[in-house]
């Protein structure tokens, strides 16, 4: 019993060390929700920002609720208290790991909505690990660590994904995405329609849930039912996307970018060095050790996966690996079990080795 509790204080710790490691890197990558000039928090907030961006809505329209709430001059007031109440050390560390977050934080012109947005990305980011939580429930029902260990290894994933840059809404796509899976794998409906409505309007990405969504259910589910499932979330999808092409079709930007494809083969060439390969040796096991016996859920998640990574080739900037949050919730679920199988088969052998 001692040992157990032991086990279960240090995952816990470490999940709350790597929770808040996540969430503030995420933050000051967003450089304070000021990512940059295409879309800055207050044009993200007002509808004026560059398109795509404009077009993720939730965390904005939160943002605006939140200060109508409590009031932008007392929002303000408290958020100009905490940036003075900073150490000079706290200041020197954001300065030396991104200058230009801490100089986009003194220069905003409302504190209130850097504030705001701050906290809706920690809120996010807790909202993500206590979705894995309930994932790792309904996946391994009788293991208790792995509530524990899941948001561990999914906190911990995040931080090679942030790199140079992070958007207000990227913590949400993490939550959302996270909690539509556990939705569809304990068959909660109502949980799940309601995650999936936030997660069209956070982001057009969430198609990737609704593919994984028609390919786990297409042989598992009465046809009448599957057909009825896939008609409704169509119409959302469509709705929410009508919507916003419409509302914002005259802001400037583009809906897609394909310019960033031809520099993809460069990159690659310039960046395929030893710890590159064996970044995606470890990877590849992590992902495929002993693959029979991962829950079949998170192998369904490879095609998620697959169908980012085919995005990003097309769509997406090199190095730009944010993009991959939509699938992080499964892809924590496969490396988790890799790691707990590798762990309890150094375990009895060890155990066999001293007996």
């Amino acid at each position: 019993m001692t040992q157990r509790r032991l086990i279960l204080g240090v995952l816990i710790a470490a999940c709350l060390i790597s929770y808040v490691w996540a969430a503030a890197g995420l933050v000051v990558a967003s450089n304070f929700g000021d990512t940059w000039r295409g879309a800055k928090l207050a044009a993200m907030v007002d509808g004026t920002a560059e398109r795509p961006y404009v077009y993720r809505r939730l965390v904005p329209m939160m943002i605006s609720g939140v200060i109508t709430v409590i009031g932008e001059e007392k929002a303000n007031r408290i958020h100009s208290a905490l940036l003075e109440r900073l150490t000079p050390s706290v200041k020197d560390d954001i300065a030396q790991i991104r200058p230009q977050a801490l100089n986009a934080l003194k220069r905003s012109s409302s504190l209130a909505l850097n504030l705001v947005a701050v906290l809706i990305m920690f809120a996010s980011v807790a909202g993500y690990g206590l979705a894995l939580a309930n994932l790792a429930k309904k996946l391994y029902p009788q293991d208790n660590y792995s509530i524990f260990s899941l948001p561990l290894v999914g906190f911990i994933l995040i931080l090679p994904l942030i790199g140079n840059v992070a958007y207000i809404y990227d913590p949400a796509v993490l939550f959302l995405s996270a909690a539509c899976y556990a939705a569809l794998a304990a068959g909660k409906w109502r949980w799940y329609y309601l995650w999936f409505l936030l997660a069209c309007i956070n982001k057009e990405s969430s198609i990737f849930i609704f593919l994984f969504f028609a390919f786990w259910y297409f042989s598992r589910m009465d046809r009448r039912l599957f057909v009825w499932h896939i008609a409704v979330q169509s119409l959302i999808l469509t709705l929410v996307r009508v919507v916003t092409f419409l509302a914002y079709a005259d802001n400037p930007g583009v809906v897609l970018r394909t310019d960033y494809m031809a520099l993809h083969l460069p990159y690659i060439s310039d960046h395929f060095t030893f710890t590159a390969i064996a970044a995606l040796i470890a990877a590849g096991f992590l992902l495929f050790y002993r693959w029979r016996e991962k829950p079949a859920f998170a192998r369904a998640g490879m095609l998620v996966l697959f169908l980012v990574a085919v995005s990003y080739f097309i769509f997406g900037k090199p190095a730009e690996y944010r993009v991959f949050y939509d699938a992080l919730p499964l892809v924590a679920v496969l490396f988790t079990h890799s790691l707990a199988s590798t762990m309890q088969r150094i375990k009895t052998k060890v155990s066999a080795n001293i007996s």
